[in-house]
């Protein structure tokens, strides 16, 4: 009786071991960030990226409407895909077409690594969404200034 009772103890301190161990060694694989929802203004311009069916993909003054609020479904702690909340589309970018707002279809030309300087860049290519007054929104090569800069806001 004590044998058996020794033995159950000793199994049970195996599991809560093995679990704990387990826990260890897999925490974080296989888990994403839970969507969140964004305004992106640029430092240099003070616009938002914005997306209606009417005028496209564009930069336009903050005006807290739903056509400027993304959200980022994390494919990582680095990488996600941009929705409009209105428009339901995500900012894609391809060498053929160039930067636009597409379909939702989770391939890595809508893929959006954010840097550790605010910006915001193609995990295809390394190219980074750029807003100024003379070029106005678009994906240019990496320059480390303003123009490629976000701050990433709540919705008011």
């Amino acid at each position: 009786m004590k044998i058996t009772k020794l033995f159950r103890n000793r199994l049970s301190h195996v599991a809560v071991g093995t679990a704990a161990v387990m826990t260890v060694l897999f925490s974080g694989v296989g888990t994403a960030q839970a969507d969140s929802i964004h305004v992106l203004r640029n430092y240099h311009t003070g616009r938002c990226i914005d997306d209606s069916v009417e005028y496209g993909l564009r930069a336009f003054t903050c005006n807290g409407m739903d056509y400027q609020q993304w959200r980022a479904h994390w494919l990582n702690g680095l990488t996600a895909t941009l929705q409009n909340v209105h428009t339901g589309r995500c900012i894609d970018w391809s060498e053929a077409f160039g930067l636009r707002p597409f379909t939702c279809n989770g391939l890595d030309y809508q893929q959006w690594n954010m840097g550790s300087g605010d910006d915001i860049y193609s995990r295809r290519n390394g190219i980074n969404l750029d807003d100024s007054f003379e070029y106005g929104l678009r994906a240019f090569p990496r320059n480390n200034l303003d123009y490629q800069r976000w701050h990433w806001m709540n919705p008011a």
